[in-house]
């Protein structure tokens, strides 16, 4: 008989975090929902039946079924009265899983699969619940799992080639990518539209319509933000910040952090740092 099981990941991180999973045996009827998950979440139906409950769906499930949440949507599980599931699960969370999650299509809306779809990822996540019983296993390895895991979805749920971003949002996250790759640099707005090849009239367009600002404002508020954040956390010299900032000059950053943040360099840190 199958026990009840569920293991906790203790190296967290706001990133890539693999951080539970198990597997649950459940009684008949038994009910989690309707309520809304913390983290991203698989479910593999190894045995029994249930109904699972997304986006106002019904879908009656057994086994071989697999399910996905979405952290923040209402789901309802509800074990079958004479035969329950039992269910193999993972969660996990983190700012680079949210993006990653945007380019495979499994979501609230479309939350149901099997193992004819995808065996990868159930021998994925029964790989994963049998590492996690390893005595000497290093929690490390839990990210590598979850990278490998999400690029099989990445490969088996593609996202609908009709969902695809317009060109010129495409051209405006490949701007800002570059900003934020390169600001502590000395680039330049003319720089960004070297990179991308068109004009920086139409660079300045493109923002302004997608982001809302002028590209210099986007490359100079990113700049700022990256400045307060060592100003109030580190001791390193101004004149060193100024240069990680992409400026050449610390009276140069000194000015411009004045107009932005309506303080100088100095008053920021003494207002910030920590104690």
């Amino acid at each position: 008989m199958v026990q009840f099981y569920a293991f906790n990941n203790p190296m967290e991180n706001p990133y890539l975090y693999l951080s539970s999973g198990g597997v649950d045996p459940t009684k008949p009827l038994h009910q989690y929902g309707p309520a809304a998950r913390s983290g991203y979440m698989i479910h593999y139906i190894q045995a029994g039946h249930g109904t699972f409950t997304s986006n106002h769906r019904d879908y009656h499930l057994g086994p071989g079924d697999m399910f996905f949440c979405e952290p923040g949507r209402p789901v309802n599980m509800l074990a079958d009265s004479h035969d329950p599931w039992v269910v193999y699960w993972i969660r996990f969370t983190g700012k680079l899983v949210e993006r990653l999650a945007e380019t495979f299509n499994l979501s609230y809306r479309a939350p149901v699969f099997n193992v004819q779809q995808a065996a990868p990822i159930r021998d994925q996540l029964l790989d994963i619940i049998a590492f996690s019983q390893e005595p000497t296993g290093d929690p490390l390895h839990y990210a590598a799992k979850l990278l490998d895991l999400i690029g099989n979805l990445r490969r088996l749920f593609p996202v609908n080639q009709s969902e695809e971003r317009a060109p010129g949002q495409v051209l405006v996250d490949q701007g800002t990518q570059y900003m934020r790759n390169n600001f502590d640099t000395p680039i330049s707005v003319a720089d960004v539209a070297d990179y991308l090849a068109i004009d920086r009239t139409y660079l300045f367009r493109l923002f302004k319509d997608n982001v809302g600002m002028s590209p210099k404002a986007y490359l100079t508020d990113y700049r700022m933000h990256a400045a307060q954040e060592m100003l109030a956390q580190t001791m390193t010299p101004i004149k060193v910040i100024a240069r990680s900032c992409g400026y050449r000059d610390e009276s140069q950053f000194s000015k411009a952090f004045q107009q932005r943040i309506g303080q100088s360099p100095i008053a920021y840190r003494r207002a910030n740092k920590l104690r």
